[in-house]
């Protein structure tokens, strides 16, 4: 029995309009870079072939900043996606984690989530800017090589003016155009995020496989339950114990009613006889 998608999941995982956008503008962003070059070798090869130095480091500064932004908003997502999952099983037991009083932990267990995803957000910020900043002066640097190796060109080569300007604005659009292309990679790196844990979840093994056909067969099913000092205690609050040392006995025929307070454990018995959990 696979685990069905929760809503935070698919509020952590859904490809967003935004990011179909980025796919789109980043294979613009290519077409740009690809016709600029071909553009600028076709006007002036000579000057080309000096301004490609120019194109390593707006590459590595753009990838770094790429790896950089793709980590954080993993982290980012991942976070949310715990904050949501607290808020999700709070409310639907909501009354028994207030017969526990945990409102307070639970509270502080969504703040904390929420802390780690403003932290990332902040180094978000932080690297975008420190990659931008490197990306630009790359690109200013490139401009004034270009000046320089252009006026060269026109003394020495025949070159015009307007070739140099022509293969200098090529140039630095695709190269523009490819360190832009950076930030749309994330989208990527969001969707291959999103598919990962949505397959994840379809293919999750779960510790109790509904439809495995091993096991124990047993000759003489006599009908009676027993549990015999079982401890147990949910997965999502695994330090909270349900049962501590818990016994009762169920003859055959035997008409029983467990009574209780909220929270005592009265459905987590059947959950356990019908073994949707283990003990």
């Amino acid at each position: 029995m696979h685990k069905m998608l929760s809503p935070e999941t698919y509020g952590s995982t859904h490809f967003s309009f935004d990011a179909l956008m980025k796919v789109g503008k980043f294979l613009q962003l290519v077409s740009t870079f690809l016709g600029g070059f071909i553009i600028a070798f076709t006007r002036g090869w000579l000057l080309s072939l000096v301004m490609l130095s120019s194109i390593p480091p707006v590459v590595a500064s753009a990838a770094v900043m790429s790896l950089v932004l793709s980590k954080l908003s993993n982290r980012s997502q991942m976070a949310y996606a715990e904050a949501g999952k607290v808020v999700e099983q709070t409310i639907g037991s909501i009354r028994t984690v207030v017969s526990f009083t945990g409102e307070k932990r639970a509270i502080d267990k969504y703040q904390e989530f929420l802390k780690i995803s403003y932290r990332s957000a902040v180094h978000q910020g932080t690297a975008g800017g420190l990659g931008v900043g490197s990306l630009l002066l790359i690109v200013f640097c490139s401009y004034g090589l270009a000046v320089w190796y252009g006026a060269r060109l026109i003394i020495e080569k025949g070159y015009t003016g307007g070739y140099i300007i022509n293969v200098l604005m090529a140039i630095m659009t695709g190269a523009m155009a490819l360190g832009q292309s950076s930030p749309c990679l994330t989208a990527f790196a969001s969707g291959q995020i999103a598919a990962h844990k949505m397959f994840a979840t379809i293919y999750r093994k779960p510790e109790i496989d509904a439809s495995d056909k091993g096991g124990l067969i047993l000759d003489n099913f006599a009908g009676d339950v027993e549990l015999k000092d079982v401890s147990f205690s949910y997965p999502a609050r695994p330090e909270q114990l349900i049962f501590n040392g818990f016994s009762i006995s169920i003859p055959t025929g035997t008409t029983v009613a467990l009574v209780g307070e909220s929270g005592s454990g009265k459905s987590t018995v059947i959950s356990l006889v019908e073994r949707f959990y283990d003990p």
